[in-house]
Formats: C-alpha cells, sequence, structure tokens
C-alpha cells in the first residue's frame, strides 16, 4: 500500500519517535562502511530477567498510526487491527483467496451484485457484547460516512446499499460487479465494531453537517471480536494484547504479546541479541540482518514476498518524456545486483508490478534484462541526464543504499548521468505527483497492496485513474473493467495482456519483492506458518 504521511494521535503517540528514525540523520540503519553492526559482550553483567513463557516481546521500528478501522491505511496499524480484530471474510495461512471468518457463509448472487453474508453464531466482542448483523450494517455504513483521509474507506467504494433483513444477515450491494470485492472486505477497514458502545459516525442524513471532519469520530480504544483484546498503550514504547478468552475461534498459542517500538535498526537488533525481545520485524537493515544471523540462539524466517519496490517516470518530463529512455533505464538495471549488494539477498527481483507469488503474474520486464540500453539511445545524446528522488528512510533504512545503487548501475553503462535527491515524506508526496503536478522526472516508491489480488498491483498503476496520474491507456481501462465481470480463468490472459501493455510503455519499471524475514530467538515457534504472501503477523501462532 502506499504509506501515509503519518498524523498524531492523542492515545498513540510514538509515531514522532519512529518519523524521527525515518527521516535519518546518519543513524546505523544506513548501509554504509562506517556502519557499527551491534556488539554483544561476551560476559553480559546483567543476566536478562526470566520470560513469561506465555508472553511473546515483538519488536519493531515501525509505527501504529490508528487504531481505528476507518482511520487504518498503513502497513504496521493494519497488522495489529488484524490481530485485534476480524472482518466478514479474511486468509488463513499460506492462502491467497479469502474465506469466511464472522461470516459462515458469503452468497453472491449471479449478476455479481448482491452478497449475502450469513453471520457465525456465538461471536462476542470484547465488551461481552454479542455480534449481529446490526454490527456490520453500522461498522462498514461507519467507515463510509467518515471518509477519513488516512483510511481506506476507498475499499468499499463500490458499496451502493447494505441492508439486515434479521439479525444474523446482511446484504450487500454493489454499484457493479467487483471480482475483488471479498478480498476488499478482508482488509483491517472493514474491522466489525460495536453499534452500541462508544463508536460513532457523521450523520448521513439531508441535514448532515457536510463540515465536521472525520477526524472528530475517530476513537482509538479499540473493541472488536479479534484472538486478543486491546490491554495498554503506552506513549511511544509499547503496545500490550492479551489473549481473548472468549474468542469465537482457535485461541492463541501465547498468553499476552506486548509490541516494543524502537528508534533505529540498530536499537531493534541489539534488543533482540540481548534478549530483550522475542522477535525483531521491520525494520532491520541489511548490515544488522547479518550480524542477526550469525548470532547464537536466533534463528531467520524466511518468508514470501508481497512488498514489492519501484521506479516511477513522469512521462510529462524531458527526457523521461521518450519512452525510448524509460526503456534503456528498465534495460540498464541490474535487479540481481541491488537484491545482492543493497538487500543481502533477501529480495528477489521483480520482472512485473505483480509479485511472482500471484498466478497472474507475467515477466514482461525481462525482456530488458536481455537488451542493450544503447539499442534504445540511437540518436540520443548520451549521457543522458536524470534526477532520481527518494523519500529519505521512508521505506525503511535500505533507501538510500537503493537510491545509490541505481544510480551506479545506470551510470556504469556510460549512457546516464544521474542525480540523486532524498527529500522528507510530507515534502515528497507533495511534489513527486500526480504527473501533473509533479516535479521528479524518477522517483522510488514502494507498494503493499490494500487486497490481495493482482488488481491491487495493477489498477492503481496502470488505470487512467491511478494514484500517480502516469499513465493512461484505453485499452488497459477496458480490460480492467472488464476483469471485475469475468471468471477467475478469464481473468488471467486480461491481466496478463495489462502487464504487457505497461512493460511496453514503460511508466514504472519494477525492481524487487522483498523478502519478509522476521529473526527470533530460537525457542519461538509459529513464524514459518504467518510470513505468506498476505504477509500479516499472525500474533497467535506465535509460541515459546
Amino acid at each position: 500500500m502506499g504509506e501515509r504521511a503519518l498524523r498524531r494521535v492523542a492515545v498513540l503517540a510514538m509515531v514522532a519517535v519512529v518519523a524521527a528514525a525515518c527521516t535519518g540523520d546518519g543513524d546505523e540503519g544506513l548501509v554504509d562502511e562506517d556502519t557499527e553492526p551491534p556488539v554483544v559482550e561476551d560476559e553480559p553483567e546483567d543476566e536478562p530477567a526470566e520470560r513469561d513463557s506465555g508472553e511473546i516481546i515483538v519488536g519493531t521500528t515501525d509505527a501504529v498510526t490508528s487504531l481505528d478501522p476507518a482511520a487504518v491505511h498503513d502497513y504496521y496499524s493494519a497488522t495489529v487491527l488484524a490481530n485485534l480484530g476480524d472482518t466478514l471474510v479474511g486468509f488463513e495461512p499460506g492462502a491467497t483467496e479469502a474465506t469466511p471468518r464472522l461470516a459462515e457463509a458469503v452468497d453472491v448472487s449471479e449478476d455479481g451484485l448482491t452478497y449475502t453474508v450469513v453471520l457465525r453464531e456465538g461471536v462476542t466482542f470484547h465488551d461481552g457484547s454479542e455480534l449481529d448483523s446490526a454490527d456490520v450494517q453500522f461498522s462498514l455504513e461507519r467507515v463510509l460516512a467518515m471518509g477519513h483521509p488516512d483510511g481506506a474507506g476507498f475499499l468499499l467504494a463500490d458499496v451502493a446499499e447494505i441492508a439486515i433483513p434479521d439479525e444474523r444477515t446482511v446484504t450487500i450491494t454493489l454499484v457493479s460487479p467487483s471480482a475483488t470485492f471479498l478480498d476488499r472486505l478482508a482488509y483491517p477497514v472493514a474491522t466489525i465494531v460495536p453499534s452500541d458502545g462508544d463508536y460513532t459516525a457523521p450523520a448521513t442524513d439531508a441535514d448532515a453537517d457536510a463540515d465536521v471532519e472525520a477526524e472528530a469520530f475517530v476513537h482509538e480504544e479499540l473493541v472488536a471480536t479479534g484472538p486478543y483484546r486491546l490491554v495498554d498503550v503506552e506513549d511511544d514504547e509499547e503496545i500490550t494484547l492479551e489473549a481473548f478468552d472468549d474468542y469465537w475461534g482457535e485461541a492463541p498459542r501465547n498468553e499476552r504479546v506486548v509490541l516494543r517500538f524502537f528508534p533505529s535498526s540498530g536499537d531493534l537488533a541489539q534488543a533482540l541479541l540481548e534478549d530483550e525481545i522475542d522477535v525483531a520485524f521491520r525494520q532491520l537493515a541489511p548490515d544488522h540482518r547479518a550480524e542477526l544471523a550469525e548470532a547464537g540462539g536466533i534463528q531467520a524466517v524466511e518468508g514470501v514476498g508481497s512488498f514489492i519496490r519501484y521506479l516511477v517516470f513522469n512521462p510529462l518530463l524531458a527526457p523521461v518524456d521518450d519512452a525510448n529512455v524509460r526503456r534503456a533505464v528498465a534495460a540498464a538495471i541490474d535487479r540481481e545486483r541491488l537484491v545482492d549488494d543493497v538487500f543481502a539477498g533477501r529480495a528477489e527481483p521483480l520482472d512485473s508490478m505483480v509479485p511472482s507469488g500471484f498466478p497472474a503474474s507475467a515477466d514482461f520486464f525481462s525482456q530488458y534484462q536481455e537488451q542493450d540500453p544503447a539499442t534504445f539511445l540511437e540518436g540520443v545524446e548520451t549521457p543522458v541526464a536524470v534526477e532520481l528522488h527518494y523519500a529519505g528512510e521512508q521505506y525503511g533504512p535500505t533507501e538510500p543504499a537503493l537510491a545509490e545503487a541505481i544510480q551506479e548501475t545506470l551510470e556504469d553503462t556510460g549512457l546516464f548521468e544521474v542525480t540523486v535527491t532524498s527529500t522528507e515524506w510530507e515534502e515528497f508526496v507533495g511534489e513527486a505527483w500526480p504527473a501533473q503536478a509533479g516535479q521528479y522526472q524518477m522517483f522510488l516508491l514502494g507498494w503493499y497492496p490494500d487486497y490481495f489480488d493482482p488488481d491491487g498491483y495493477l489498477a492503481p498503476f496502470y488505470g487512467s485513474d491511478g494514484f500517480l496520474g502516469v499513465f493512461a491507456n484505453g485499452e488497459v481501462d477496458e480490460l480492467l473493467a472488464q476483469q471485475h465481470q469475468a471468471s477467475a480463468e478469464e481473468r488471467v490472459p486480461m491481466l496478463h495482456r495489462v502487464q504487457q501493455i505497461g512493460a511496453h510503455e514503460v511508466p514504472i519499471v519494477p525492481l524487487l519483492t522483498e523478502t519478509p524475514t522476521p529473526f527470533a530467538r530460537d525457542d519461538i515457534t509459529g513464524l514459518e506458518e504467518t510470513v505468506d504472501l498476505v504477509g500479516t503477523l499472525r500474533f497467535s501462532l506465535l509460541e515459546r
């Protein structure tokens, strides 16, 4: 998903600390010869306190921006919500197709417009109230009515009406058929909260005050139906979750999870080395990963990647307004070199905007790896002067090194002269896109999908209404619309064609898929089951 600017939340003030880490003033997160890896004394003076066998401590340098489903659209907040709450449908470990969760069954009408949901019986909220259809209607309509600018309410934009024929039945009618609607319902924006509790929503009648801001309805003390309940939030330090005794599903394998937040990759790695935490996941610099991999008593668990890194061109700005210049860049970038030098092998080259874990992925960009970039620049004066922008450490401590490696791969061909500029995130998002207002010739971004379908990697970039505004193609728009009404088998060739056109026009160059790699103490089990393509760290599977 596209990272959003961090907003201050009264209950969760940790944002400021993590933002400071992301801006980077040469901290140990950078991959540099002067980087000093964490050091563990051979004989520590104090033995770590014996850990509660039922407690798992998970460390991260990420931030939680909100715990209100209507206001969340960033990776770590969504992960925490997914562990505290439930949606009507979701993904089982290792699966890429959404299946019922709070729903006992979902029936789709022949025209693809109406979803009839029968709710599971015996589901209890953390406040003791029982789930019914009114809660589902309230939760989804609340998200749509709030339209929070930092949230993901747009994922439910296809909803035309929600009705509740009885206490256990919900009917959701769409504006038009959508092959991805169930996948969208699995995102934490559709977390079900109690309708008779402390949550409020804007009025939707004709007399509603249109000037009331969504922020006025944000409620941070999450009450939901998930395997854990929220126990404590300690400013910028940690969040405590406890197993919910009345959870409807399989009970968590642990009693308590403590999420601990660190300002830098070095601090996170040191905490794991000194046994202050059990799991370190996001964001560790390559040198710190290497140090942990060599340390005793620590395991590295490699998962399946769905977070991609990519390079964007603004086709309205010279010299990248020339498609052949863009193709030459695509041919000149050595993805294997990026994987090895920047990510120490914990990534995979990406030859499509759709990761290889999806059946509809088609590697049309591999054609450029077999071509001499000079063949695209006949008649163009070289070296071509281009500018590359990136947003500090917004996507982790590897970002400066990634930009530098791209600069080197381009300049090593003798065909390009690259200027690299780092800009703070808030300024970056105001200057980079959409193309009509964008000021950057080329810039780096990352993407974690809102919903787990190839469409989630294609429509936002290749559709005419894509958020970057760098590409418009009539055939692509038609294919993206048609595939929503097609069967799974019929969709594949349509999605392949979209990728083929994108690779030919090159508004974007896919670079790599990061391999999610939690590091943990050797006595922690369950990580292998949860680092799958969906990417949500399921705390309930962790056990000592």
